[in-house]
């Protein structure tokens, strides 16, 4: 898990922001691109494959409101 550096630290910052009781936590934008892109990547490696069953839905069919 070396490649999530970014992830750690800006997970560092977050626990340091709760004990310091501050407000607001600032990034540079290359910050935030590579935390993003750390995040991506990790989610891409943990992503389960869902298999959704392939349901046949039954046809009906429209009745006139005429022909009750």
């Amino acid at each position: 898990m070396a490649q999530y550096d970014n992830i750690k630290s800006f997970c560092n910052r977050v626990i340091h922001l709760q004990k310091s009781n501050s407000k607001e936590l600032r990034l540079t934008q290359e910050e935030a691109v590579s935390l993003m892109c750390e995040l991506n990547q990790l989610l891409l490696t943990q992503k389960n494959t869902i298999q959704i069953p392939n349901t046949e839905s039954k046809i009906q069919s429209s009745v006139d409101a005429g022909s009750f």
